[in-house]
């Protein structure tokens, strides 16, 4: 009479088999992420990046003076760029040598900036907290080490690139956020505006708005900008005696905000994307003078002069400085300050002006 007790199932013959599948895909899986990609072989956003990268990083290497800040030019540093989209990442420029089976060089093309790049597949473990519970891009004092090399890392996705007049579009937000990074590093950053205008601060802040309108409007007539200069700095003493605390919160907050948006607009400048001063989702270049009309009549409140109007006053006061002090002075001065010694962009324009004499 025959058994009818099955013979043993040999699990170790199934594990081995398994483990044999895994080496076999694992290795073609390293085969063809270290093999190499060209950048015309990515997906369309990761591309766009990259290659809007390469150009601003151009730009800086052969004019720095206008489209970069002195000493603080984001490109000369190892970055990371994250992309929400295919959850692949780029190294760019890394300070140390890469040699990993997570790490493919990208073939760049045509690559005036000369970057090295190279793309870390997905499931490359050092980046699982940062794609999971990392911010948008590090922070003043964070440190952020990749294969080696300190980076500064910025997540983009295809909404950095769908939106006109945006200061998330991808380049501008780069250079905005990392000269934050880089920029300001040793600045104090408690850049917030409290409290609200007196009534005769509110006069004050229209004649303001009207001279930073003509100031845009002068375009490069040296003589003109300088006597609208004048204007604004005796205009800010008015300003600073009518309301003390607002304005000296107000003059931090558009030096820290300012100086980053107007990194914005050169990197927008030399990528060919249109952002400017008082650009805005639905409108481009919208006049300083409409401001307190808007207040008083409620299409705008407080919120607007406190938390949105330094971005605006900030760029195109440093607009101001690089027209009137083309080589950098005016940066090399705001450089020089300290957590416990603010400068302003106010007092970089004193600064500036007094050189002249």
């Amino acid at each position: 009479m025959k058994s009818s007790r099955r013979r043993p199932r040999r699990w170790w013959e199934i594990g081995v088999i398994l483990l044999v599948v895994v080496i076999i895909a694992g290795s073609v899986h390293v085969a063809r992420n270290t093999a190499g990609i060209s950048v015309g072989e990515l997906d369309p956003i990761d591309r766009r990046a990259l290659e809007e990268y390469s150009e601003y990083a151009a730009a800086v290497a052969d004019r720095p003076e206008s489209a970069a800040w002195l000493n603080a030019a984001a490109t000369e540093f190892p970055t990371l760029l994250i992309s929400r989209k295919t959850h692949f990442s780029y190294l760019i420029n890394p300070s140390q040598e890469v040699s990993s089976p997570f790490a493919a060089p990208v073939d760049m093309g045509d690559n005036p900036a000369g970057l090295e790049v190279y793309r870390l597949d997905r499931i490359y473990p050092r980046l699982w907290p940062i794609k999971i519970a990392g911010g948008n891009f590090n922070t003043v004092g964070e440190t952020t080490t990749v294969q080696g090399s300190d980076v500064y890392y910025l997540k983009f996705g295809e909404d950095n690139f769908d939106k006109q007049f945006s200061s998330e579009h991808f380049i501008t937000f780069f250079a905005h956020e990392s000269f934050h990074f880089y920029g300001q590093a040793r600045w104090a950053l408690d850049s917030r505006v409290f409290g609200e205008l007196s009534p005769h601060g509110v006069e004050l802040l229209d004649e303001r708005m009207r001279l930073l309108d003509a100031v845009r409007d002068a375009g490069a007539d040296q003589a003109r900008l300088r006597e609208l200069a004048t204007e604004l700095l005796a205009l800010e003493k008015e300003r600073l005696a009518a309301d003390p605390d607002y304005v000296s919160q107000e003059r931090w907050m558009e030096t820290v905000e300012g100086t980053a948006t107007y990194l914005g607009i050169m990197a927008s400048r030399a990528v060919g994307y249109d952002f400017g001063p008082m650009y805005f989702d639905n409108t481009k270049e919208a006049r300083f003078t409409d401001v307190v009309p808007f207040l008083e009549s409620g299409q705008i409140d407080n919120d607007f002069l406190r938390n949105r109007l330094p971005y605006e006053a900030g760029a195109q006061l440093c607009l101001l400085l690089a027209a009137l002090a083309p080589s950098g002075e005016w940066q090399a001065f705001l450089n020089e300050q300290s957590p416990d010694s603010h400068r302003t962009l106010i007092d970089a324009l004193g600064h500036v002006l007094s050189q002249e004499k």
